[in-house]
């Protein structure tokens, strides 16, 4: 997604606000996490990367970890190579944040 370079502070709300619009995914069934790729280009514009993990999938390995008493924190985003990380965690547990409307 490309967004506004103005848009730099609000970028998880746009990309919340936005995923059930534009993805078959309920924001309340994922866990999501963003990567700006760089500084604006030309235009003033970022480059975003949304990553979208099911809870459903997430959930049952981070109970499982809790169950032992140990607190889930984060979970770990990484490519294809073990040793190549994304530089994302998924919140673990955190309630999804929907923008504010206005009344």
């Amino acid at each position: 997604m490309e967004l506004p370079a103005a848009a730099r502070g609000d970028v998880r709300q746009i990309l919340n606000f936005d995923l059930e619009r534009a993805t078959p995914f309920r924001l309340k069934d994922v866990y999501t996490a963003h990567v700006v790729e760089g500084e604006a280009g030309g235009k003033g514009k970022l480059r975003v990367s949304q990553m979208v993990a099911k809870r459903e999938a997430i959930d049952p390995l981070a109970a499982d970890v809790e169950a032992t008493g140990l607190e889930v924190a984060f979970v770990d985003c990484w490519q294809d190579q073990p040793s190549a990380g994304l530089g994302v965690d998924f919140p673990s547990r955190a309630p999804p944040r929907l923008p504010r409307r206005a009344s």
